[in-house]
């Protein structure tokens, strides 16, 4: 199974698909989501897929990718 940081959700109004490194996945948050490029470690999944009506397993998927990211600086 390939690991959450892997994974690039190109989440758009029509559908979720692909993987791809985790440089992309980055800047495919910073680009589409700027309050995960200010994240605040208070944000959860729950939160972020309300604030931008995605599903919530990919809500998730997007935070830990953010928090991984966060630990290694």
């Amino acid at each position: 199974m390939m690991s959450v940081h892997n994974r690039l959700w190109k989440y758009d109004d029509e559908h979720i698909a692909g993987y791809t490194e985790d440089r992309k996945v980055m800047s495919l948050i910073r680009k589409r989501y700027p309050v995960m490029a200010t994240y605040r470690r208070g944000l959860q999944g729950k939160e972020f897929a309300r604030q931008y009506l995605m599903p919530m397993e990919v809500a998730d998927d997007m935070v830990q990718i953010f928090n991984v990211r966060l630990e290694k600086r």
